[in-house]
């Protein structure tokens, strides 16, 4: 087998010198300095490190209707950054104690969109922003059976949770994609992941 690409020769001997908590809440920020060698040259970086746990996100799709179904709801750092906090995206969450990252897509597809999920078809496990964040989203495709005559709607929702569920057709959501109008990144993923496994949907 193969190396893995993200093995260096440059980049070696990587630990954690002194780590400081700064906040804990919903999220928990870290002050940690790392040092490492680079070239056999001892290095020392600092860094904020954001840290909530995992998460896992699925993107469901009906391959008679070829539909799919999104929702929308409002992102706090999207509002803080652009002024404008609604955000299109598929199924998500954390990952909560004792789950696995499985038991955490078809439970999120339960209580966010009203489906049951069955197999899984795994994507990959990335890391949305590995420079700060421990955050790592394990990524599935789900084909599910939409009845139009039972509506869709979410399940058991978090308090604080209010969504917006959207039925779309994937030929749209392609388009919408192409047009750079689809922002999240785990959705974009997940988009290009079924338009090169099942292209004939779109």
């Amino acid at each position: 087998m193969s190396r893995s690409p993200n093995d260096s020769t440059h980049l070696t001997d990587v630990s954690i010198a002194s780590s400081r908590r700064i906040h804990s809440g919903w999220n928990r920020l870290d002050v940690l300095q790392l040092q490492y060698s680079a070239d056999g040259e001892q290095r020392h970086i600092t860094r904020e490190v954001l840290d909530h746990g995992h998460a896992a996100a699925v993107l469901v799709y009906d391959t008679t209707r070829r539909t799919t179904v999104l929702v929308r709801q409002l992102r706090a750092g999207k509002f803080f950054a652009e002024g404008q906090g609604v955000l299109i995206e598929v199924p998500a969450g954390l990952i909560d104690a004792g789950e696995t990252p499985e038991d955490a897509a078809r439970r999120e597809v339960g209580e966010e969109v009203g489906l049951k999920a069955g197999h899984l078809d795994f994507v990959v496990a990335a890391y949305s922003s590995a420079s700060s964040l421990t955050e790592r989203i394990w990524l599935y495709l789900c084909e599910v059976t939409i009845d139009p005559d039972a509506g869709i709607a979410s399940g058991a929702l978090d308090h604080d949770e209010d969504l917006e569920i959207v039925e779309m057709r994937l030929r749209d959501l392609g388009d919408h994609a192409d047009a750079g109008e689809i922002t999240d990144m785990k959705t974009l993923i997940l988009v290009e992941a079924l338009r090169r496994r099942r292209p004939e949907l779109f």
